[in-house]
């Protein structure tokens, strides 16, 4: 998941003005946030969720607004790969 997010102030303290939280959850509920963190990424406004051998079921993909300055849009891109030895 990427956005463009706006320029922050010079003196802020982070630099993320818009920070969404790409959040996946397996058939089991097990979590699986953004860029791989235990907890979620405050930093980079581009997340991705890599599972190396997912269990079958159904998904869920949820995008979690955690801070916002004005509207931004973002772009989502899902990819699956049916490789069993990778």
């Amino acid at each position: 998941m990427v956005w463009s997010d706006p320029p922050a102030s010079l003196l802020a303290a982070v630099a993320l003005v818009v920070d969404f939280d790409l959040v996946v959850r397996s058939p089991t509920n097990a979590v699986y946030l953004g860029n791989g963190g235990a907890t979620a990424d405050r930093l980079n406004n581009a997340e991705r969720v890599h599972i190396k051998n997912p269990e079958p079921g159904e998904w869920c993909i949820d995008v979690q607004l955690f801070k916002n300055a004005g509207y931004v849009s973002f772009n989502i891109a899902e990819y699956w790969d049916d490789c069993v030895d990778c």
